[in-house]
């Protein structure tokens, strides 16, 4: 399991370079599940480039990403939506704990 986590404001660059970083621990390790701690984290984007930049997101079959989030996040509900809408295995939680079962059951 890779453990990401943002803080402050994040944009669609520092996402993109964060992309990058996790493919090259992909092609280093192979497939390896996700948990994006973004409970520090405010998207520093529009709505539109949440839906572009979640749009684009690929991972190989059989990984999955547990989006750890505040309650009522509802620019991260988005980014879940479009994640889940273009075949991306991601999903939302608020506590650590559940989120991590997710990605070990």
């Amino acid at each position: 399991i890779i453990e990401l986590r943002f803080e402050g404001v994040v944009n669609v660059e520092e996402f993109i370079e964060t992309r990058s970083q996790v493919r090259g621990m992909y092609e280093q390790h192979g497939p390896l599940n996700a948990l994006v701690d973004m409970r520090e984290m405010e998207f520093g984007m529009s709505t539109l480039r949440i839906y572009e930049f979640a749009s684009t997101i690929r991972h190989p079959v059989g990984v999955h990403v547990a989006l750890l989030c505040r309650p009522n996040d509802t620019d991260a509900r988005f980014f879940e939506t479009v994640a889940i809408n273009n075949g991306v295995q991601i999903k939302l939680f608020t506590e650590y704990s559940e989120a991590l079962a997710f990605l070990t059951k």
